[in-house]
């Protein structure tokens, strides 16, 4: 699938609120994507830190944001896996049950320029990708880049590095654990 990025972060961000409302969700993976046959060339995929302190406090908040980094060279190809992934994390935000006005997605691009969503409430901003980590930082956030992929985990952030071979493989997103009654 190829998608073009147009003045990329104004169209990246409005495709993955409506696309994050038509979506399944998706489940969170800790684990390695599933390894393929003999002809297996990924490398292992690292996680660094630890995953349950970032969705304990995930989870006790209102407030999420999703950034989706396009900024160094790229292509169509690169910023289309950082856009599935995001999109995968939006959807699986709103599959646990979490108020989508309260979700706020940014996307960082080459030359200085961020543009922040707010879905919920139909709002676009531009901004310096200073003003947007002063924004997104607030709250708990997953970021989302292109390269090998590994994940790391604080308080309040999951950074998540994805190429082709791991979307191929592998879903971004989260999940409960259990279901609720």
């Amino acid at each position: 699938m190829r998608i073009r990025i147009a003045h990329g972060a104004v169209l990246a961000v409005l495709f993955a609120a409506v696309f994050s409302i038509l979506l399944p969700g998706c489940a969170f993976l800790t684990q390695p994507p599933q390894q393929g046959g003999t002809n297996d060339t990924t490398h292992d995929y690292r996680i660094y830190g630890d995953p349950s302190v970032f969705f304990d406090s995930m989870s006790k908040s209102k407030d999420f944001s999703v950034v989706m980094d396009f900024t160094g060279p790229g292509s169509d190809e690169k910023n289309g896996t950082v856009i599935l992934c995001g999109i995968g994390i939006i959807s699986s935000w709103t599959e646990l049950g979490k108020n989508m006005s309260y979700l706020e997605i940014y996307a960082l691009e080459d030359g200085d320029k961020c543009t922040k969503s707010l879905p919920g409430m139909n709002e676009t901003n531009l901004m310096t990708i200073e003003e947007c980590t002063d924004s997104y930082t607030s709250m708990p956030y997953a970021y989302v880049s292109y390269g090998q992929p590994e994940s790391y985990f604080s308080n309040s952030s999951w950074k998540m590095i994805v190429d082709e071979e791991y979307m191929k493989r592998s879903e971004c997103g989260f999940s409960q654990s259990q279901p609720t009654e």
